[in-house]
């Protein structure tokens, strides 16, 4: 990941928060996470994060396993 995805995550992130000044993040070991946001975000939006490396591991796959974004679960990155 470039500082400019990470930069890029964070600000769609940010745009999904009720307080774009405290956005939920934390990290351990090589995974950051983000809990889930406080309204679902834009289909374009999450396809993008998923583009970016970001995914949802609690979230079901499709029956293809392709991922999808489901509003209630946290996001992953791996670094």
């Amino acid at each position: 990941m470039t500082f400019g995805e990470f930069i890029e995550s964070l600000t769609i992130f940010q745009a999904y928060f009720s307080n774009p000044r405290e956005l939920p993040l934390g990290s351990e070991h090589d995974e950051i996470h983000v809990r889930n946001t406080d309204r679902p975000l834009s289909p374009e939006h999450a396809a993008r994060l998923f583009a970016l490396g970001w995914f949802q591991p609690y979230a079901k796959d499709d029956e293809n396993g392709n991922q999808v974004y489901d509003p209630e679960e946290v996001w992953t990155r791996f670094v």
